[in-house]
């Protein structure tokens, strides 16, 4: 009895395999340019204004990591820097403006600034155009 389980056994090992493969349907290939709109800016160089909300986070130091809202006269406050002009600049023109003052405070800085959300009345094609420099 032994010898013919291991018979049987012997003959479903090539099958095993075969039986947990799985295969990705067939689809279409897309590519970045296809799943992103074309004419979207870069949010990296999108030109900031008041109302838009930045997530500033410090890596370096996660306890001055939050999230500040560009005020009316277009700065934002932020521990160890004082007042922020951020109205009228990009995100890593922010970024860079950050690592450096807080390189006074913390050694090397290691800061990202997201931008979490658009102020509410903005114009999407008035900052388009002005991310490209057309008006």
């Amino acid at each position: 009895m032994t010898a013919m389980k291991r018979l049987l056994c012997l003959a479903f090992v090539p099958l095993l395999p075969g039986g947990c493969q799985s295969v990705a349907p067939a689809g279409p290939d897309l590519s970045v340019s296809e799943v992103a709109p074309p004419d979207s800016p870069d949010v990296a160089t999108q030109i900031l204004e008041a109302g838009d909300r930045l997530e500033i986070i410090v890596y370096s130091a996660p306890e001055l990591s939050r999230t500040v809202t560009i005020a009316p006269d277009g700065e934002i406050r932020f521990p160890y820097t004082g007042p922020i002009q951020t109205s009228g600049r990009t995100l890593e023109e922010i970024e860079q403006l950050l690592r450096d003052t807080l390189a006074s405070e913390l050694r090397h800085p290691d800061v990202d600034v997201v931008l979490s959300r658009t102020a509410p009345d903005r114009c999407e094609p008035c900052s388009i155009a002005e991310a490209t420099g057309n008006r």
